[in-house]
């Protein structure tokens, strides 16, 4: 069941519309009211880890995506706040394709930055591809996520985004698991 374009969720994303469309579906097949669905899907709040908005700092938005732990996810972040995007990405390697990440990078980010983990070389051996397609994107890495922080906030400019969406599992030296990992980001971001 598509949404009414004048339902308004607070979560962000054509994918969580779906999914949002596809909880109002299986509700009016319960025979709930569709206008009780629609304010009900309304006062939905975002999950804390999956596109979260965390704060503000100097015009620019830094939003938490730590649970995107897949290349599908973090894509679906991309695609959801759309460009100007400084991200920062990286983790222990799970074996999935990261081509079409690759691939979409280089159209919503105009910064990479990249957490140094076992993963992460996968994306870095495709810098050159990265920026054959966008000539302007800016990309590091680093070794903590509090530096992978300072260098997104320095790439950024205001009304930039700084969004961090691993792509990658939490796994290895710096985190206990991707909770922890998040925490740690948030914790970062409000001490800037």
């Amino acid at each position: 069941m598509p949404l009414p374009a004048e339902v308004n969720l607070k979560i962000l994303g054509a994918h969580n519309r779906e999914n949002a469309g596809f909880a109002g579906a299986a509700l009016c097949v319960l025979g709930v009211q569709k206008a009780a669905i629609h304010k009900g899907l309304e006062s939905f709040e975002p999950v804390a880890g999956r596109l979260e908005h965390i704060r503000t700092v100097r015009g620019i938005q830094i939003y938490n995506d730590n649970n995107a732990t897949t290349p599908d996810a973090t894509i679906a972040a991309l695609r959801a706040l759309g460009t100007n995007i400084v991200l920062i990405c990286g983790g222990t390697d799970k074996g999935l394709d990261m081509s079409k990440l690759v691939a979409e990078i280089p159209r919503y980010c105009k910064g990479l930055v990249l957490l140094r983990e076992t993963g992460t070389t996968r994306i870095q051996k495709s810098k050159g591809k990265m920026q054959k397609y966008n000539s302007k994107l800016k990309i590091a890495e680093h070794d903590t996520v509090k530096e992978c922080v300072q260098k997104a906030m320095q790439i950024a400019e205001k009304g930039d985004i700084v969004l961090f969406s691993p792509a990658f599992a939490s796994f290895g030296k710096w985190f206990k698991n991707e909770y922890d990992r998040g925490v740690q980001f948030v914790e970062i971001v409000k001490n800037l």
